[in-house]
């Protein structure tokens, strides 16, 4: 008898909520020191990744709709934000 669709998503859904339980024990749990070596390797990846793809080219229409995004909505979303500088 194979296992029904629901019941597959079911016992997906619980290894990913056990997954995502796990992963924010081990960040709670962790000291500084080892979360800040980890955003270092991160940054360090980030420069690697940027460097190897180059300069993005975004298109005339990428350029309007974040022209348009930056002069109406992150202005209005940061003022909301009391605790950003």
């Amino acid at each position: 008898m194979s296992p029904k669709r629901s019941e597959l998503l079911i016992i997906s859904f619980l290894y990913w909520a056990l997954r995502r339980i796990l992963e924010l024990a081990v960040l709670l749990f962790r000291c500084e020191e080892a979360k800040e070596i980890e955003i270092l390797g991160l940054r360090r990846e980030l420069a690697i990744v940027r460097s190897q793809l180059g300069r993005p080219q975004p298109s005339t229409t990428d350029r309007a709709l974040l022209a348009a995004r930056a002069s109406t909505g992150w202005a209005a979303a940061r003022s909301r934000c009391p605790n950003r500088a």
